[in-house]
Order: structure tokens, then sequence, then C-alpha cells
């Protein structure tokens, strides 16, 4: 699925596209968009563009689109939106990793900027975050929400370096610090277990 601007020119671009594609009230695709980008409401969403930067990307489920719409107006008929020109396009160092997470069939990516990402693993609930710390010049660390100890670990795995003088690469580094014993555990044919991860920060 694609991901999103957090942008209020990209918002009312995103809010003119869909409304050219279903054919609604306003208000209610006011609301429905704002369901397909992971909020409550559009007050709730209104509320995030205030305090997020620019390259602030969340991701859009067209499948939690309608079902918001079809409660507030249920005559409304499925279709297909395609948002497509508007999803995020990496440029920079992120081109050489971000792509790859948004392609990966055991990730769902649902939140990106250039120093936090928020994902879930295909089959778990539970949501996993990795935020970049700025140390110093040329300098970042990363930080993850948790540790994962899939079939084949011997115990929960916590990277001895955190460091990186790149932002990119440094989350690239933390992400596959999980996915790659995820993946290994799956092709070996283990069912994804909740148990696998366990928080490391708050």
């Amino acid at each position: 699925m694609p991901l999103i601007q957090l942008d209020e020119s990209v918002q009312k671009q995103l809010k003119r596209r869909v409304k050219d594609q279903v054919d609604a009230r306003s208000a209610h695709l006011t609301e429905a968009l704002a369901a397909a980008q992971g909020f409550r409401s559009n007050a709730a969403l209104r509320a995030k563009l205030e305090d997020e930067p620019d390259a602030h990307y969340v991701r859009f489920d067209e499948e939690a689109f309608f079902l918001r719409l079809e409660a507030l107006s249920p005559q409304t008929p499925r279709t297909t939106i395609d948002v497509s020109p508007l999803a995020f396009k990496p440029v920079g160092h992120a081109l050489r990793y971000v792509p790859g997470m948004l392609e990966d069939p055991h990730l769902t990516l649902l939140e990106w900027n250039p120093f936090f990402v928020r994902f879930r693993f295909t089959g778990l609930a539970q949501e996993v975050t990795v935020s970049i710390l700025i140390k110093g010049l040329n300098l970042v660390e990363f930080r993850r929400s948790h540790a994962i100890k899939a079939p084949g670990q011997l115990d929960f795995y916590n990277p001895s370096r955190l460091h990186d003088d790149d932002n990119a690469y440094c989350m690239h580094r933390a992400v596959e610090s999980l996915a790659s014993y995820y993946r290994s555990a799956v092709k070996a044919g283990h069912t994804p277990q909740e148990t696998w991860l366990k928080p490391v920060w708050a």
C-alpha cells in the first residue's frame, strides 16, 4: 500500500483525487481519508499535520477508507482508488533502502520519516518502531522498540553496534536486525508468534 505525506498541500490533492473517483459527500470523504491514514477522525489528522515535519509519511489503507465510508454513507459503492501519483517517492539514500521495506512481503510499513519508522511483521499484530537519534556530526544511533527471538535463536538479539554515519542506512540496519531472523524462521516453516517480540524500551 502507498505511503502518503502528512502535508497540507498533499492532503488537499489527495482529497481532490479521491473525490474524482468516489461519489460521496465531501464531509464523509474527509473522515474516510483520515481513517485510511490511521486516524480516528479528521480532527486527529489535523492535529498531527500541525505537529509533524514535512517529510513524514503514513500508509494509505484503502480497506480502512471504505469501512469508514460505508459506516457514514452505506449507499456508496466500492471502487478501486488510485493515489499512486501522490505516493511516497524516496530520494537520496532513502532511495536505496526504503523501497525494500515497501516491497518486503514480510513487512507492513505503517509510518515513515527520515528518523522514524513504524511497521508490523506479517501475521503479527504487534507494531514495531525504530527511532534514529542524532548523536553528533555524521553520527546517528538507532533505538528499537523490540528485540526478537525467533526459532533458531538462542536468545533475544540486541545488536552491539547501534551507530552509523547515515540515518537511512542506520534505519535499514535496525530493521534488518529484526527482519532477518523473522524471515529465516518463516522460511524454515514456523508460524509467526507474538512471543517472538519483546519490548526493549518505553
